[in-house]
């Protein structure tokens, strides 16, 4: 690589280089530092989109199995309860598990704690 030679560069021209240089090594340390984020960013977010509450999973699950069951094959991802009510001694529970795209859920009829009914939508 070839030197060059700024003795003769007025200390105008060699402020307005060094602004240059100083440009040039910001726009690489910016386009290393957007480079390593997205790069992260895609590898939390495809870890992050792996899901249990998947179609695959849904179909495990059968009508007999207790609730305990059904979170072990979600991986251990307990369901939202959305409503509980007890009528002639029998506990009637509806539970909603969501996948982590917000797009995919299942809803779980539970009476005393044993799958009953089943139902899903958006699943993957």
């Amino acid at each position: 690589m070839e030197e060059i030679d700024l003795s003769n560069v007025d200390d105008k021209d060699k402020g307005k280089n060094r602004k240059i240089i100083l440009y040039v090594v910001l726009a690489c340390v910016g386009f290393v530092v957007a480079f390593v984020v997205t790069y992260f960013t895609i590898d939390t977010l495809s870890k992050t989109m792996e899901t249990p509450i998947n179609y695959e999973n849904y179909l495990k699950i059968k009508s007999g199995m207790t609730y305990e069951e059904v979170v072990s094959i979600f991986d251990g991802q307990n369901g939202d309860l959305e409503s509980s009510s007890t009528l002639l001694g029998d506990t009637y529970s509806y539970y909603t598990w969501s996948d982590n795209y917000g797009t995919g859920v299942v809803t779980i009829l539970f009476i005393n704690n044993i799958v009953d009914t089943k139902s899903q939508f958006g699943l993957a």
